[in-house]
């Protein structure tokens, strides 16, 4: 608790630094918006989320201790901190990538297409298919995808997807799709459907620049090492962010 307090002191003390700092990190993620997602990407996302909380904090103790000039005075660079939030949504949405443009689809590379979400074309496996069996649709929005998986008999645990563009073997969305794809699964003792509908996002690319995606299913048993099921290649295109 104590330092807790020390903390807060200090956040209220310096809250006049925080704005500057908040709008750095707004110019810093529209810069890298011009170029693929990235790692650095991420870390900026993360110290601007850290900064708007901190404002708020400190805001709140302002009111807390009574120092209402200085509330007053803050509310001007906040009203900027909310002008750049505002900006970069926009900015999000409409940034291009290039990313499949400079990553074309190879001549003569075998690859599938994703189906649309209401398909009525081939939804489940053949009576004959052992083996593990994955379709993949596209979801509401140009790079947001929903993917059903059939698979033989498994131990309890989790499976999850793995995403590579196919000329680079550059992994896509490291940072999210784990989570986004990863479905709980039970033992089984027969080939079965494992996974319905999961969604994920691929964030690398833009609407309607498609390119070649080889997409892994791997498992993860509760006890012992991943495994991976199989892997299919697609076509396909990245969300606008």
């Amino acid at each position: 608790m104590k330092y807790l307090r020390l903390a807060l002191q200090w956040i209220t003390r310096l809250w006049f630094m925080i704005p500057p700092l908040f709008v750095y990190c707004a110019y810093r993620i529209f810069h890298l918006m011009s170029g693929y997602y990235s790692t650095e990407e991420g870390l900026w996302s993360d110290a601007y989320f850290l900064l708007l909380f901190l404002y708020i904090v400190a805001q709140v103790n302002l009111l807390r201790q009574d120092k209402f000039v200085q509330f007053l005075l803050s509310l001007i660079p906040g009203a900027v901190m909310a002008f750049t939030v505002v900006s970069i949504g926009m900015a999000a949405q409409s940034a291009p990538t290039r990313f499949g443009i400079d990553h074309p689809i190879p001549e003569g590379l075998a690859y599938e297409n994703v189906l649309p979400a209401d398909s009525i074309l081939t939804q489940e496996p053949s009576p004959a298919d052992t083996a593990s069996w994955l379709q993949i649709y596209r979801g509401s929005q140009g790079g947001i995808y929903e993917y059903t998986l059939y698979a033989p008999p498994l131990l309890a645990g989790e499976v999850f997807l793995r995403c590579y563009e196919v000329t680079e073997n550059i992994a896509l969305s490291k940072r999210r799709l784990r989570k986004a794809s990863r479905c709980p699964v039970e033992a089984s003792e027969t080939f079965s459907r494992i996974v319905d509908r999961q969604r994920f996002t691929i964030y690398e690319g833009d609407w309607g620049d498609y390119y070649a995606v080889r997409v892994e299913v791997w498992h993860h048993p509760r006890s012992g090492k991943e495994q991976k099921l199989l892997e299919k290649v697609y076509a396909m295109e990245g969300w606008m962010r």
